[in-house]
């Protein structure tokens, strides 16, 4: 698409405008025909001229047809478009057709590296597995960087619980914390569960470049001091490891580790 045609149509919209119209359906329409009369190549263009590149690719995603699809992936492979724009319009094409429907796209065709790094773009949900099954020969380098959600919801729980094993088998203790805190766990994840978990993430290197999330780990921790089947030893050596997350400025105070002092000072002075 020449340089032109783009500073046109930016001119028409506006740049300012473009978040306003991104609400409503007139956009999908102006991609589309962007789309339908210079390519894939000039509406990735047009995205970064209206500095909001993954928007306009999520919304013509959402339009594409499988044969579509198709074609961007073979473009993207040849390096003709980013594989950033393509994974975003791959996430809104499954949203709206199932990740099976991948397996209809010429991404079955690729080499395995080209296949891992997009599936990895794309956020999981249980309807990867199948994907991940069909299209990878082993699943363990996708789990070591596949992007997580941030969270699991309260009718997801095998999701979440199928997440932090797959996260822990690769050393992403960190990344499997967080989701965890950050989600409702106590229905499907035991206090034994979270005890090693903790004292992993909190003294084992962890794959990925992740920090721990001061809220997840407190959510985890107040619920972990709770659980009467964890004796005061345990729950102790949990809050010394998290002891800057917890205490002063936390609602969340290391009581275990108060009273194992108590009772030590108490036995010296004795």
């Amino acid at each position: 698409m020449p340089q032109n045609n783009v500073n046109l149509i930016v001119s028409l919209i506006g740049k300012n405008e473009f978040y306003y119209f991104t609400y409503y359906s007139k956009l999908s329409r102006l991609l589309r025909d962007i789309f339908e009369h210079f390519g894939f190549e000039a509406t990735e263009q047009f995205g970064h001229s209206v500095k909001n590149v993954h928007d306009v690719a999520g919304k013509l995603g959402h339009s594409l047809s499988t044969d579509e699809l198709s074609s961007l992936i073979n473009l993207c492979f040849l390096g003709n478009v980013s594989q950033d724009f393509t994974i975003s319009c791959i996430s809104t094409f499954v949203l709206k057709n199932s990740t099976d429907s991948l397996l209809g796209t010429s991404l079955c065709d690729m080499d395995e590296e080209f296949i891992l790094r997009i599936l990895t773009g794309i956020p999981f949900s249980m309807g990867m597995l199948n994907a991940i099954e069909k299209l990878l020969s082993n699943d363990s380098e996708y789990w070591e960087c596949a992007r997580m959600p941030f969270l699991c919801s309260a009718n997801k729980a095998e999701e979440l619980k199928l997440i932090a094993d797959k996260l822990i088998a690769c050393k992403r203790y960190v990344t499997a914390t967080n989701i965890i805190g950050r989600s409702d766990f106590d229905s499907i994840i035991s206090a034994e569960y979270i005890y090693k978990l903790l004292k992993l993430a909190g003294t084992e290197e962890s794959v990925g470049s992740e920090t721990l999330d001061d809220y997840a780990v407190q959510k985890i921790i107040s619920w972990f001091q709770t659980q009467e089947c964890i004796d005061l030893n345990a729950r102790s050596d949990i809050e010394f490891i998290y002891l800057p997350v917890i205490g002063d400025y936390s609602e969340t105070q290391p009581r275990a580790l108060y009273t194992i002092i108590t009772v030590i000072h108490h036995v010296e002075c004795c």
